[in-house]
């Protein structure tokens, strides 16, 4: 769990504009849910092939438009876009359109959970700014998902490493949103090495809402990997208990070393992503 740098003043888009392009960007993850479910069903692999180019198309086309909007609604700067239009394409690339509507889904849930309680949140002064995350920030949280990916494009087992993207999904899911959630509402915030109550986004600051929202998040990710049959079906119970390990595993490194200054931020968040792919490479 960590503070953000506080909120600009700027409001550059007013209310309205933001509303049309929060229902532009559910538009775009609807169509990325049917297109996985047209991708699973009209093909017995969820790779993209050679002889696919109508495929191949259309998944730059979803890259390109989840790119584009996530950049209209702030969610990341333009060197952020570029880095998920890469990891997106990555996932694409080994895990086909069920792994872009996992990934879309991973979007969706941190960008709703981060602008959840935003007043409360500038109040306190941990609210995200409104440039959004960086290439940085964004390589953290999915580049093990994207090389896991890549990986099972590459090679076999290509099961094995869809499951390791899936649990790192699910681990960037639930980290960011049970984050969020807790600070955006009112319940006592504690730190997870010793119970002691904490300020809302302090570093390693974990409370029963954001913890429980962590594994709603992760859940649902995992459920929808599993739907598009990017896992097989008896994984998903390992993949879900990756994720949530991750997800602790980074509150502890946040109360720890980040606490002391000998991790950063992103340093964190990639170590939580990393435990997951550790678990599930264990129990897979």
């Amino acid at each position: 769990m960590h503070r953000h740098p506080s909120a600009g003043r700027d409001a550059p888009f007013s209310n309205r504009a933001r509303r049309l392009l929060l229902a532009a960007a559910i538009l775009l993850f609807l169509l990325a849910a049917l297109s996985a479910a047209w991708w699973t069903v009209a093909s017995a692999r969820s790779a993209i092939l050679p002889n696919q180019p109508a495929a191949a198309i259309l998944a730059t086309v979803l890259v390109l438009a989840f790119a584009v909007a996530a950049r209209a609604l702030r969610a990341v700067t333009t060197t952020g876009a570029l880095a998920g239009a890469f990891t997106v394409s990555l996932l694409f690339l080994g895990g086909g359109a069920g792994a872009f509507a996992a990934i879309a889904l991973v979007f969706l849930l941190t960008f709703l959970a981060t602008r959840l309680g935003h007043g409360r949140k500038l109040q306190l002064g941990i609210a995200q700014g409104d440039r959004g995350r960086n290439a940085s920030q964004v390589l953290a949280n999915t580049g093990v998902a994207a090389l896991a990916a890549l990986l099972a494009w590459q090679g076999q087992p290509s099961g094995m490493w869809l499951a390791i993207s899936a649990a790192a999904l699910a681990e960037a899911a639930a980290d960011t949103v049970s984050s969020e959630v807790g600070q955006a509402v009112a319940w006592p915030t504690v730190l997870v090495t010793t119970w002691r109550r904490v300020p809302p986004g302090s570093h390693g600051g974990v409370s029963l809402p954001g913890t429980l929202a962590g594994l709603f998040a992760a859940a649902l990710v995992t459920a929808t990997c599993t739907a598009a049959r990017v896992i097989d079906p008896p994984l998903a119970g390992i993949v879900l208990l990756a994720g949530l390990s991750g997800m602790l595993a980074d509150s502890l490194l946040g109360a720890t070393l980040e606490q002391r200054g000998l991790m950063g931020n992103d340093a964190v968040n990639l170590s939580g992503t990393l435990v997951a792919a550790a678990v599930t490479l264990v129990f897979s």
